[in-house]
C-alpha cells in the first residue's frame, strides 16, 4: 500500500514538471518575440525620448503593446541597441544609456525647421519654457547657452548657408574686436499720443540675432507693438509684455508651414539671404510702439536694460527718453520765491517757437529781458531747463529787495506773474 501511495506520487510530479517546462518555454518565447519587437522600433524611431511616470512618450512614437510588454518585467536587462542608443528595462521604463541628439530639432519630431528657430525665440522671451531635452537639441552654437543666436543657426542650416549643427561647426567666435552699441533716443510726445520708439544701432554688419529687455513706467506709458525697420527686413521678431518691461528676441526668417505660436511674430522676407554689403552701416532696427497715458511728468525714461546680439559681441547700452510735450502753454511759479540772489522761472510750450522772458518793477519799468531763443514744445521746469535769473539788470547791477513782475511770451502766448527779491 505504502510503496503504491510512492509510485502515484511520483507520477503527479512528473506530469506537473512536464507542465511547468512547457509554460517556461512559452513564457521564453514570448520575451524573445517582445524583444524583437523593441529592437525593431527602437531603430527605426526617432532618437529623441521623454520620460514620463509609467512610461515613456517619444518623438517617434512607441506602440501599446510594447510599453505593455515592457511594464510586465520589473527587471533590469539590455534589450538592444538602435542607431542612436542603447536601451535597458527598468521598473517598466525604457532608458536611454547614451543618447544621441539631433541638433537643431527643438521640438522632438526628427526634424529641423524654421518652426524649431521660433520655439527658441519664445523660450528666450518667456513665452515657453522648453524641457531639458529640448533645451539639449537647441544649443546647436555648442557653448553651453539657448540663445536667439543658436535660432539664426537653425534657420541658416534650414536654407543650406551652412551644412552641419553638430560640434564640428563650433562655439562662435567672442573676439574682443566685435563691439556693438545700442541705444534709444529722445523723442517726443503727448497725452493719448502713439509714439515710436526707436532702437539704434551703430553698425548692423554681422548681426544675425538680437535679445533686448526694454523697461518703462506702466503709469504713464503702455506698449502697443514692435515691429522691424526697413533695415532689418527679413527678419522675425517675437516679444513679451510683462510690469513694464517688454523682452524681444530676433532672428532671420524663412517661410514656414509651421503656424506660429506668438501674435507678436512679424514674417520678413528672405532678402539677407542674398548677401549684404560687408560694411554695412544703418541705424534704426526696431521701432518700439507706445501709447502716452499720462502727462502728470515732464518726461519719463525708456530703459535698456539688457541687450546681447549674436553670441560673445560685447554691447554698450545706452538709454533714452520721452519727453512729454504738454496740451497747452502755461507759465508757472518761479523757484524759490522769495529769493536771494537769484531764481528759476519754469513753464511748459504746447508749440516749438521763440521764447522771450521780460522782468518788470512793480512800476512798469522793464529791467531785464531774458532771450531763450527757439525752443522746440516741451516741459522746461526743473533747474535744468528752466530760464535762470540771476537777480542782476541789463547793467548788471544788483537789483533791489521788492515785488517784480515777470511775463513769458511765446509766439501769440503772453502770460504774467509775480515774484520777490529780498535781501
Amino acid at each position: 500500500m505504502r510503496r503504491s501511495n510512492l509510485d502515484k506520487n511520483r507520477k503527479e510530479l512528473a506530469t506537473m514538471l512536464n507542465s511547468n517546462s512547457r509554460l517556461i518555454v512559452i513564457c521564453s518565447l514570448i520575451l524573445m518575440i517582445g524583444l524583437t519587437i523593441l529592437e525593431s522600433e527602437a531603430s527605426q524611431s526617432s532618437p529623441n525620448y521623454l520620460l514620463e511616470s509609467g512610461g515613456i512618450t517619444a518623438a517617434g512614437g512607441w506602440s501599446g503593446s510594447s510599453r505593455d510588454l515592457l511594464s510586465a518585467f520589473g527587471q533590469t536587462q539590455p534589450i538592444g541597441r538602435s542607431e542612436s542608443a542603447s536601451y535597458t528595462l527598468d521598473a517598466g521604463l525604457l532608458l536611454p544609456e547614451a543618447e544621441k541628439v539631433i541638433w537643431g530639432d527643438v521640438s522632438l519630431d526628427g526634424h529641423v525647421t524654421a518652426y524649431d528657430a521660433v520655439l527658441i525665440l519664445q523660450h528666450t522671451v518667456g513665452l515657453i519654457t522648453l524641457p531639458e531635452t529640448s533645451l539639449r537639441a537647441a544649443d546647436v552654437s555648442h557653448n553651453g547657452t539657448v540663445t536667439a543666436f543658436d535660432a539664426a543657426m537653425i534657420l541658416q542650416f534650414v536654407v543650406g548657408l551652412i551644412d552641419t549643427l553638430d560640434e564640428s561647426q563650433g562655439a562662435p567666435s567672442s573676439s574682443p574686436l566685435m563691439r556693438r552699441m545700442l541705444s534709444i533716443p529722445t523723442v517726443r510726445a503727448r497725452l493719448k499720443e502713439r509714439v515710436r520708439v526707436p532702437l539704434l544701432i551703430d553698425n548692423l554688419s554681422e548681426i544675425l540675432s538680437g535679445e533686448l529687455t526694454v523697461k518703462f513706467n506702466p503709469d504713464i506709458l503702455r506698449f502697443v507693438t514692435v515691429s522691424m525697420t526697413d533695415a532689418m527686413d527679413g527678419f522675425e521678431v517675437i516679444s513679451k509684455m510683462e510690469n513694464g518691461s517688454v523682452k524681444l528676441a530676433f532672428a532671420p526668417s524663412v517661410e514656414t508651414k509651421q503656424p506660429f505660436a506668438s501674435p507678436s511674430l512679424r514674417s520678413g522676407s528672405r532678402a539677407w539671404l542674398e548677401g549684404k554689403p560687408e560694411h554695412q552701416r544703418t541705424e534704426e532696427i526696431l521701432l518700439l510702439e507706445l501709447e502716452v497715458i499720462s502727462d502728470r511728468k515732464d518726461y519719463t525714461e525708456v530703459t535698456l536694460e539688457q541687450g546681447k546680439l549674436n553670441e560673445g559681441i560685447e554691447v554698450e547700452l545706452k538709454s533714452g527718453r520721452i519727453e512729454l510735450v504738454p496740451e497747452t502753454t502755461v507759465l508757472l511759479q518761479n523757484f524759490p520765491n522769495p529769493f536771494n540772489p537769484d531764481t528759476w522761472i519754469p513753464f511748459r510750450l504746447a508749440e516749438d517757437g521763440i521764447v522771450e522772458i521780460e522782468i518788470y518793477e512793480i512800476t512798469g519799468r522793464l529791467v531785464r529781458k531774458l532771450h531763450l531763443g527757439p525752443l522746440s514744445a516741451g516741459s522746461y521746469r526743473d533747474r535744468s531747463r528752466a530760464a535762470h535769473w540771476d537777480g542782476r539788470n541789463e547793467l548788471g547791477e544788483k537789483v533791489a529787495s521788492g515785488v517784480y513782475i515777470y511775463q513769458l511770451q511765446a509766439g501769440s502766448f503772453r502770460s504774467a506773474r509775480k515774484m520777490v527779491v529780498v535781501k
